[in-house]
């Protein structure tokens, strides 16, 4: 459920990447900004709070391994760090981004 609800998150900003009128694309950003992630965003760190800092069963799963790598495109591509605004997610990250594997890889 929780992937099926970033998937939708994740199709608007695939609207958002496809469009090509620079006016239609600056509006979208605006929404995206404005209400689509905080609506998405808020529901997220209550699944967070409720579940130990994990998205399902109070432990690591692959979707949170996807939501977190995900994320880094959102900052990319309009500018906003969900750290910043959202503290469950940004423990999320930071566990993800501890992982002895991953935070190799991110150091490369």
């Amino acid at each position: 459920m929780v992937v099926g609800a970033y998937g939708d998150l994740a199709a608007e900003f695939s609207r958002y990447w496809k469009t090509q009128n620079p006016d239609e694309k600056e509006k979208l950003k605006e929404t995206i900004i404005n209400e689509t992630i905080p609506f998405y965003m808020s529901k997220f760190e209550t699944i967070l709070k409720n579940n130990g800092g994990y998205l399902a069963n109070g432990k690591l799963s692959w979707a949170e391994l996807y939501f977190v790598g995900h994320s880094s495109s959102i900052r990319g591509a309009i500018g906003l760090d969900l750290n910043e605004k959202y503290p469950f997610w940004k423990e999320l990250t930071e566990k993800v981004h501890s992982l002895p594997g991953i935070k190799e890889w991110l150091k490369k």
